[in-house]
């Protein structure tokens, strides 16, 4: 039936929500992991290219981590959408 088909649907919905959870938690360990190498980064590598790779980095994984969390966002509509449409 069309509302077994979208209990379905909001299963694979929820699924993708806790991948996003995990990626998530993922991303944010690696930009902490970054952050803290960078800071702790000796004084005279600080103004290196290495400094500014690894800050690079931290800014690209800023920048990942808030479209996840988007795309998170995003899911929880989805899923707000998918419980009215199964009433």
């Amino acid at each position: 039936t069309r509302r077994k088909k979208i209990t379905s649907i909001l299963a694979d919905v929820e699924k993708l929500q806790q991948q996003m959870d995990s990626l998530l938690a993922r991303i944010e360990e690696v930009v902490e992991q970054e952050q803290d190498a960078l800071d702790n980064l000796p004084e005279s590598l600080q103004d290196s290219e290495r400094a500014d790779t690894m800050a690079c980095a931290v800014d690209n994984l800023d920048e990942a981590r808030a479209e996840v969390e988007g795309i998170k966002e995003s899911l929880d509509n989805v899923s707000g959408y998918l419980e009215e449409a199964k009433k």
